[in-house]
């Protein structure tokens, strides 16, 4: 019984593959590696292809998202991986690695719980805390103002001078490039 494979498999092969191992044709070793190179070479291309293409297996198209244009699940397939399990005769294909950061929070999610979001979507409850906390957060990265920086010279502001171990004062201009509005605030 011949199989050819083409870097995916469809479901004729599929079932050719499956009654050649039902019938035990292959020697165990060879079966399992059989399933090694089949999620490597074929499954895993064949899963970026369709992010690629935004299609499903089937050859129907990606639900759509109910806001934005960007590709769905458009990082995600560089972190599948697999998994020997020769003690099962089988292979487990999974997504590795969490670099994707929630929102208002500094943890990390997994990337399976990313393409579940992105494909049925979910509902992120924040309260006010979280929002006045990430608001503050960029305005202060923000240049500081124009107003801290002359109350800033009238207080007494200065900076390091030319010559070792002396000070200057400033000038608006300068203190609102070199300053962040939170470090203004809190000199």
């Amino acid at each position: 019984m011949d199989i050819s494979l083409h870097g995916e498999l469809n479901k004729t092969q599929f079932k050719q593959m499956r009654d050649m191992m039902a019938a035990g044709e292959l020697p165990p070793a060879k079966r399992q590696r059989l399933l090694l190179r089949i999620a490597k070479l074929g499954v895993i291309p064949a899963a970026k292809r369709h992010v690629r293409e935004q299609k499903n297996a089937d050859g129907s198209s990606f639900a759509k998202r109910r806001y934005g244009k960007k590709p769905l699940l458009k990082g995600i397939p560089k972190f599948l991986k697999v998994h020997d399990m020769p003690s099962v005769a089988s292979v487990r294909i999974y997504a590795s690695g969490k670099s994707y950061r929630q929102p208002y929070s500094h943890k990390e999610i997994s990337v399976g719980a990313v393409g579940y979001i992105q494909s049925h979507g979910v509902t992120f409850t924040v309260n006010a805390s979280q929002l006045k906390t990430d608001a503050m957060q960029k305005a202060n990265k923000e240049p500081c103002t124009r107003r801290q920086a002359i109350k800033l010279r009238k207080l007494g502001y200065t900076v390091r001078g030319k010559k070792a171990g002396t000070r200057r004062k400033p000038s608006t201009a300068e203190i609102q490039t070199s300053l962040q509005k939170g470090q203004a605030g809190v000199i």
